[in-house]
């Protein structure tokens, strides 16, 4: 959704709707836009986190079955060790690695976080801020 309401300054409606649920074609065109050397890091977080649209219809993992792992820094991600041999699918993520997307594109496309981080509840403030290295700036 913040990739789409940035996007949504230069595209049509219908070509939001063309990206659908798919985050690797708005990232895509997040990139065209904001071209920016440092926003390349985060190509593979985007490509994680795609796969997690899988489970939006989650009928096919019910009977096949998955690997579920999340971490909350960087160091403790670990290899799903197992998982490639039984075939299972691997739905892995580390939110270390959003929260330095989503403050990444924050920066990069001029957003001010503190009218987000104000709009938030404070159950809500609590939890975007615990445990996180990239917490955006709560402002006065």
């Amino acid at each position: 959704m913040l990739l789409k309401g940035v996007l949504c300054r230069t595209k049509s409606l219908e070509e939001l709707r063309a990206n659908r649920h798919n985050l690797k074609r708005s990232w895509n065109a997040f990139r065209a836009s904001f071209p920016e050397d440092e926003l390349a890091e985060f190509t593979p977080a985007v490509r994680t986190l795609n796969k997690f649209e899988r489970l939006r219809y989650p009928d096919e993992l019910l009977t096949t079955g998955m690997v579920g792992m999340f971490a909350l820094f960087r160091e403790h991600s670990t290899s799903a060790s197992g998982s490639a041999s039984t075939g299972l699918p691997l739905f892995s993520l580390v939110l270390e690695d959003v929260d330095a997307l989503v403050q990444s594109i924050f920066c990069v496309a001029n957003i001010n976080p503190q009218y987000y981080v104000l709009s938030l509840s404070g159950s809500a403030k609590r939890s975007l801020e615990k445990h996180n290295r990239h917490a955006l700036p709560a402002g006065a």
